[in-house]
């Protein structure tokens, strides 16, 4: 048989185990150093009549059962309980005896002890988010990772990269040098030169004056005048309305109409198809064919080789020799000293004194009032002092020969065959007209009347 003592102390561990589970307590643990009193268990439990103290069964008893331990910590859901006295072989629990175990939701333990990596404490707080150490003063001084304590430390702030100092709401307040607080003051982002204003996402959001952001919001250039959209390389990407981007794209120029490449400076490289550049390159003008230089007030200013300038500047047109002044149908207007305009107007041939209108072949048409024209396309002349010349172009002269009215030729020379008279021979001439003359040949030479 089993001793006395040894059966009794089996059934009481037996009940206490049994009342421990029916209560509210995390556990029933052992202490090593509590000298159980009516003083301790008027500290630490609590009963409604009257509250004892059994020697025998070491624990404190309310109406002959055990006592409930006190609910020292509000919003605490588990107490460490101690409900007997024995061996302690591993923890001493006995500094925590009546501690907070677990608290409610949205609660934490404030300033917990550790035992046997569990934590204990006499309050709880209204939990801080991300908070690893809660004080009983509601502050928090250790963050999970990822977070640090705000400067007042109420509140558990996501890490900032970059940030050296942190304001009461999370943000950030100042940067490492060659950082950036962004406009939300979430993050310190890389520093763009002449930005003003950063993005959380690293981008500049505004520059400094005198400078413009980049399309991709990752640069401050110099701003070029009249662009609205630039280049992260300092480059125009678009012009303003009524500007044109210049060939290097460092400016936006007036607009040149029917200009296709503009040149900083303001002129026009290139224009469209059917339009030429002015000489000055200020003005894209309606092509005008054959001219090799044009005016910016559509004009031609000089023709290519082989053509001529019109009187009005509006066309080119074939080159007729000795033309001063051409037409634009491409006849001549007016021809250089010493040449006539031919009847037609596309030639200027020598001038015939005494011809009112000259052939295109160089020969007269019509004579002046007093001259007549001469009968032949080659005819002699007299080569003063003495002897004849021929000559190659009809002539009107001065008609000299007596009664002789037609087919007068240069010099007085008068061709009998269409006289009065009669020709004997082709070679031999009979002259019987009044005044005087000279036989030569078939050709009479007559004297002035």
């Amino acid at each position: 048989m089993f001793p006395v003592n040894v059966l009794r102390t089996g059934l009481l561990l037996l009940f206490l185990t049994l009342t421990a589970l029916t209560t509210s307590v995390r556990a029933v643990v052992c202490t090593s150093t509590v000298s159980y009193s009516p003083q301790w268990c008027a500290q630490y439990y609590t009963c409604g009549t009257m509250m004892t103290y059994s020697l025998d069964r070491g624990t404190c008893l309310c109406n002959g059962g055990l006592a409930p331990i006190k609910s020292y910590v509000p919003n605490c859901v588990y107490y460490l309980a101690q409900q007997q006295q024995s061996r302690c072989d591993l923890y001493d629990f006995s500094s925590v005896l009546a501690y907070c175990d677990i608290c409610q939701s949205h609660y934490a333990l404030a300033d917990p002890v550790t035992v046997a990596n569990m934590q204990y404490s006499q309050k709880c707080v209204p939990s801080i988010a991300n908070c690893n150490y809660h004080t009983s003063d509601y502050k928090c001084t250790s963050c999970t990772t990822g977070y640090r304590p705000t400067p007042n430390f109420l509140a558990c702030a996501l890490v900032i990269i970059g940030c050296s100092s942190y304001n009461n709401d999370g943000t950030c307040q100042t940067c490492y040098t060659g950082k950036s607080l962004s406009n939300d003051k979430k993050a310190c982002v890389t520093t763009i030169p002449g930005c003003s204003s950063h993005n959380a996402d690293g981008t500049c959001q505004t520059c400094n004056s005198g400078k413009s952001l980049s399309s991709d919001k990752k640069s401050c250039v110099t701003t070029i005048p009249g662009c609205s959209s630039h280049n992260a390389d300092g480059t125009c990407q678009t012009c303003n309305s009524g500007k044109s981007l210049s060939n290097d794209k460092k400016a936006c120029v007036t607009t040149i109409p029917g200009c296709s490449s503009h040149n900083a400076d303001g002129t026009c490289q290139a224009c469209n198809s059917g339009k030429s550049l002015s000489s000055d390159k200020k003005s894209c003008v309606t092509t005008i064919p054959g001219c090799s230089s044009h005016n910016a007030d559509g004009t031609c200013q000089t023709c290519a080789t082989g053509t001529s300038l019109t009187y009005d500047k509006k066309a080119c047109v074939a080159t007729i020799p000795q033309c001063g002044s051409h037409n634009a149908d491409g006849t001549c207007q007016t021809c250089e000293a010493g040449n006539s305009v031919s009847n037609n107007k596309k030639a200027c041939v020598t001038t015939i004194p005494g011809c009112a209108s000259h052939n295109p072949d160089g020969t007269c048409r019509e004579c002046d009032s007093g001259f007549s024209l001469s009968s032949e396309p080659e005819v002699l002349r007299p080569l003063y002092p003495g002897g004849l010349l021929p000559l190659r172009h009809r002539q009107c002269m001065r008609t000299v020969c007596g009664r002789v009215q037609l087919h007068h030729e240069p010099n007085g020379l008068c061709d009998m065959r269409h006289s009065e008279l009669q020709q004997l021979r082709p070679e031999r001439v009979l002259c019987t007209v009044r005044g005087r003359v000279r036989r030569v040949g078939r050709w009479c030479l007559c004297a002035l009347r």
